[in-house]
């Protein structure tokens, strides 16, 4: 299987010789947006080979076919043009790999990062921030730069920011669908999990403003959002966490201190999140007769009040409703 290298090397003659497909013209592309020694070497390059076609015009040889010279001559002009105009190096400049557990794939305007299922992986970023962003394994993040403005974006798994701006008016954000968090000079661990996001201030602060108003979460401090109830909560780290930290922060779990829902609390949320339904008993498919005050439905299920009681009954259980 060849390198990179080796296929980078493969494209550029393949250029230079007017033997690019439309391909493998997409493909040298992408590499020279990925890896930025690769478009050093490129323009080099470039610039080596209008030289030498410029001293071949010079020689005292009888008769020259002018054109065998200016037609590549033109396409590689044309090509590098297009290059520099319609992809932005400075703006989409790939993070350096710190080893090769990361997927990286150029998208259209940003790139996704992936560690392997079972290895963790590590990214490199210097533009305005100096950055330092490890995954563990089975994570993914998107990044992206615009202009000033650098984002990661949390799609799954846990990931561990370190960062420090370089540059007074360079931002940085950690974003997860609707929230975003902006860096303070921090050091942050942030996760996803099918039940809780949570991020958590290693060092620095961040400042939240996804809800329209700003909270500032600062050292030892945890956001943790819980996705099924959608209640967010503040908590603060002990020693003992912050110790477990230090030495496995991969493995450490985060944990909602969300207060259990009272009775009254828990139907007002039955009452806004379902349905009611016309009926106060069910007849379930196995002959058993269940009496209700009243009954709601949600997607998948029955919820009955009853004496100040919840009860749950799936849909597909039910034979009819009837009124008592």
């Amino acid at each position: 299987m060849k390198s990179v290298s080796e296929e980078f090397e493969e494209l550029m003659g393949l250029f230079l010789f007017g033997e690019l497909i439309p391909e493998d013209e997409a493909r040298l592309k992408e590499l020279l947006l990925l890896y930025p020694e690769f478009k050093t070497h490129f323009a080099r390059t470039l610039k080596m080979d209008a030289e030498i076609s410029r001293l071949s015009f010079e020689k005292p040889i009888q008769k020259i076919n002018y054109l065998k010279f200016l037609l590549p001559l033109a396409a590689i002009l044309t090509f590098a043009l297009s290059l520099f105009l319609f992809f932005p190096f400075e703006n989409s400049e790939a993070p350096d790999l710190t080893n090769e557990n990361c997927k990286i794939q150029l998208e259209k305007n940003y790139f996704s990062i992936a560690s392997e299922f079972q290895s963790d992986c590590s990214i490199k970023y210097l533009h305005g921030h100096s950055l330092n962003v490890q995954l563990s394994k089975n994570s993914q993040i998107n990044f992206s730069r615009n202009a000033n403005r650098i984002v990661i974006e949390l799609l799954k798994g846990k990931i561990k920011i370190k960062s420090n701006k370089l540059k007074e008016n360079s931002i940085l954000h950690l974003s997860y669908e609707n929230f975003k968090f902006e860096f303070l000079g921090t050091e942050v661990i942030a996760e996803i999990t099918k039940t809780n996001l949570s991020v958590l201030v290693l060092d620095g602060s961040v400042k939240q403003d996804t809800i329209g108003k700003d909270d500032i979460f600062n050292k030892n401090e945890v956001y943790i959002y819980t996705l099924q109830s959608k209640v967010s909560t503040k908590k603060i780290l002990t020693s003992k966490e912050v110790s477990l930290l230090q030495t496995d922060w991969k493995s450490f779990a985060f944990e909602s201190n969300e207060p259990k829902l009272t009775l009254a609390r828990k139907i007002e949320k039955i009452i806004s999140d379902s349905k009611p339904v016309l009926g106060s008993k069910l007849i379930l498919k196995s002959g058993e007769k269940v009496d209700a005050d009243s009954i709601y439905e949600d997607k998948e299920n029955y919820i009955l009040l009853q004496n100040k009681k919840v009860k749950t009954v799936k849909k597909s259980d039910v034979e009819k409703i009837l009124f008592k």
